[in-house]
């Protein structure tokens, strides 16, 4: 699912995270690359649980003020907001390599 966004320092080329030399270029892929590739991933997955997790309690918490129609739409919003932070936070790491 998220192998395709890895790739080859040296070429551009896409890799997977088991990959030890690009099939391309033929030069070998350090093992820190992959390492931080993977700890982007867990960041992604862990974002997205704790935000949707919050978009889930948040109106419940608030159920007196919004009311039980707005309650639904919060948390249907949730799935997409979550997504779209924690592929911010994705590229932010894998940036950061």
């Amino acid at each position: 699912m998220f192998d395709s966004e890895l790739k080859c320092p040296n070429c551009n080329h896409p890799i997977t995270t088991k990959t030890k030399k690009c099939p391309n270029c033929k030069r070998s892929i350090s093992k820190k690359l992959i390492k931080k590739y993977q700890n982007s991933i867990s960041k992604f997955w862990g974002v997205f649980l704790g935000s949707y997790i919050f978009f889930l309690m948040f109106p419940f918490l608030l159920y007196e003020y919004i009311g039980y129609k707005w309650t639904g739409i919060i948390i249907l919003a949730g799935i997409p907001i979550s997504f779209l932070l924690s592929y911010i936070v994705k590229k932010i790491s894998i940036k950061r390599q």
